[in-house]
């Protein structure tokens, strides 16, 4: 979803028509680009993907809540805080969800080129690496997805 990006006059959304029409146009240009399909939503548990779970919900899309799992503490059990809260945002909106674990690839593809950064004596940059790598934005995610035989919501 390259192109659709927040306005920059976005701060002059101040009344609810204007909220209306922002997302009404927000909402055309996804269905122009996935059409009238099942969709697959990358779901953190913030606010950004549960406000979007719950936009494509309400224009009819059958929408499925996917969250990786990046990284667990050793003997750590049960859910992390963000899979919990995209569970009960899922929950709440009536919609499947399932969990990817991702932490293998995550520790090959980042943390391990974190230790070997801060071992040279430069300054890692998890979070810029975790975004370029395609291994665990593309490589991984997309066949997971299609797997499911899903379109992709980004």
């Amino acid at each position: 979803m390259a192109n659709i990006v927040r306005p920059a006059d976005m701060e002059r959304i101040t009344t609810p028509a204007l909220a209306q029409a922002f997302i009404e146009e927000q909402v055309a240009a996804i269905r122009a680009q996935v059409g009238d399909k099942k969709v697959l939503l990358a779901l953190s548990g913030g606010v950004d993907s549960s406000v979007a779970a719950y936009l494509l919900t309400q224009v009819g899309y059958e929408v499925t809540g996917a969250t990786m799992t990046l990284y667990r503490p050793e003997g750590q059990t049960g859910d992390t805080q963000d899979v919990t809260d995209a569970r009960a945002i899922c929950e709440k909106l009536g919609i499947p969800h399932v969990t990817y674990d991702m932490g293998e690839v995550f520790c090959r593809c980042v943390i391990e080129d974190f230790i070997r950064v801060y071992e040279e004596g430069g300054t890692p940059n998890p979070c810029v690496t975790c975004n370029k790598t395609l291994h665990v934005k593309a490589g991984e995610v997309v066949p997971f997805c299609c797997g499911r035989l899903m379109e992709i919501l980004d």
